[in-house]
């Protein structure tokens, strides 16, 4: 516990300083390209345990679709119609270079997984989670990035506390055997109260908006958690990796960012037209 304390004390101001001085202009992007690489290295670590081949060339290929969609988002325009080409360009990419890998080695026991999986991947840690937290930074600025991300740790820390206290009634046995059902109301209410309050009068958002996005944050990160859970249980691992000493891998501290970010880009960009 105390190796988890001191992590988190000095990860958490130097998060806060990059997204409020962003230094140079380019800060937070470095810093979701550095999350990115090493998102990237523990999917494969994952498909390794899991028995598929992973090496520097899957890693080359999630954390350049990764990069090129920070680089989409970050530095050129963002078109205001749907159907923007790039998403799927870079897919069709991705496709094509772990392609060339299946046809290369002839192989065939678990192509089909090695070709979703490095899919997987790369939408996970370039679109959920590159893209979508610099397009909420150019959206909402670091008040909008920091009303998500304290959100979700006061869901994480109501769900934690009310859980050991009063957890009775598993939730997710399989995927998370100490996740309960009481723990689940306690952080769905925390994440209603603190992210209502934060979207009302910290971000100034309509009443309606204020509550839809503090819901659908209190939805949706934990089920964000869960979904990583799946991916180590099947993978037969306890952590996604060992870069943050008491907390695991990268993948463990952000897995509730991975549908919670495109979920409030989407609010801000609703929001805004609709104001």
């Amino acid at each position: 516990m105390r190796t988890r304390i001191l992590t988190a004390g000095v990860l958490i101001p130097l998060v806060l300083a990059v997204l409020w001085w962003n230094p140079g202009g380019v800060g937070v992007f470095g810093v979701v390209g550095l999350l990115s690489l090493g998102m990237a290295w523990e999917f494969c670590r994952l498909f390794r345990a899991k028995g598929l081949p992973a090496g520097a060339w899957e890693w080359g290929v999630v954390a350049g679709a990764s990069l090129a969609w920070a680089v989409r988002a970050a530095f050129l325009p963002s078109p205001e119609r749907v159907g923007d080409p790039w998403s799927g360009a870079i897919l069709l990419a991705v496709l094509l270079a772990s392609g060339v890998r299946v046809i290369l080695l002839g192989q065939t026991e678990g192509a089909t997984a090695y070709l979703g999986g490095v899919l997987l991947a790369a939408f996970v840690v370039g679109w959920c989670f590159a893209r979508s937290l610099l397009r909420l930074y150019a959206l909402g600025g670091a008040g909008g990035v920091l009303w998500l991300l304290g959100t979700i740790w006061a869901s994480d820390s109501a769900a934690y506390f009310v859980g050991r206290a009063t957890g009775r009634r598993p939730f997710a046995p399989r995927l998370s055997p100490k996740k309960t059902w009481e723990g689940s109301v306690g952080g769905l209410l925390a994440a209603l109260l603190v992210g209502f309050l934060g979207a009302r009068y910290g971000l100034g958002m309509g009443l309606g908006w204020a509550l839809a996005g503090s819901v659908g944050i209190g939805v949706l990160a934990p089920a964000g958690d869960l979904l990583e859970s799946s991916w180590k249980r099947d993978a037969g691992v306890k952590d996604s990796g060992t870069w943050l000493p008491g907390h695991g891998g990268l993948l463990d501290r952000l897995d509730s960012l991975l549908l919670s970010l495109p979920f409030a880009v989407g609010l801000f960009w609703l929001e805004g037209r609709a104001g």
